[in-house]
């Protein structure tokens, strides 16, 4: 992948990635598997992360959480690159390690929030989006309970 020639030029600095992929073309499980293997080995140099992709693609790229990720600070963005609703969902977002997080932004189909294992109280900023249809019922939980746990808001 052209990305690791690029991630191994920037020796041991510290990364912001911005990764999108288009909703309307198709991504091969073989390079979300490679690319979930290169951010989780970057886990300690991100700084700042946004992916905006399917939200099926999300669900296969969610293994880099399950490292420690310190540097982690100013924003984490999970976004689905389709503008269609959608019932279709990745996994709970389970944040091990991420100290310095203070900025978190979810965008997907159902949102659960009860499921997520999150530093709640070290977040500054906070965006919680999920899509709504007339053909399926959303899944979403009753967000004070996830608001009382952010008294840093």
């Amino acid at each position: 992948m052209s990305t690791h020639v690029w991630i191994s030029r920037a020796k041991a600095l510290p990364i912001s990635l911005i990764l999108q992929h288009p909703s309307n073309s198709l991504i091969t499980w073989g390079a979300l598997m490679l690319l979930d293997k290169e951010i989780l080995t970057l886990g300690c140099r991100i700084e700042e992360l946004h992916l905006r992709f399917s939200l099926l693609a999300l669900g296969s790229l969610l293994m880099f959480t399950q490292s420690p990720l310190p540097h982690l600070r100013p924003h984490l963005e999970l976004q689905k690159s389709n503008f269609l609703p959608s019932s279709n969902n990745p996994p709970p977002l389970l944040l091990h390690d991420a100290p310095s997080l203070h900025n978190l932004s979810i965008a997907w189909g159902n949102l659960n929030t009860t499921q997520f294992c999150i530093p709640w109280s070290q977040l500054t900023q906070l965006s919680l989006q999920y899509d709504t249809s007339p053909y399926w019922n959303a899944i979403h939980n009753d967000y004070l309970i996830t608001l009382h746990e952010c008294p840093n808001l």
